[in-house]
């Protein structure tokens, strides 16, 4: 069976919303978000990012309230 390469990728800007940038990552099935700046690629938005940084400031969150 031959493999197929994805030649065309979606991708978030720097500054976007992330909320906007999780709904594409989502619908295009890609396993990372290229993200970009003034056309360079500056980082990857992946599901477990995304994950990571929603236990990160939750827990920044609980410290400062206690």
């Amino acid at each position: 069976a031959a493999r197929v390469m994805r030649t065309v990728f979606l991708s978030a800007e720097a500054g976007e919303r992330m909320d906007q940038a999780l709904e594409r990552l989502l619908a295009s099935r890609q396993p990372m978000l290229p993200v970009l700046h003034a056309g360079q690629l500056i980082g990857l938005l992946t599901l477990q990012g995304i994950s990571e940084l929603i236990m990160v400031r939750n827990a920044m969150r609980r410290q400062a309230a206690a």
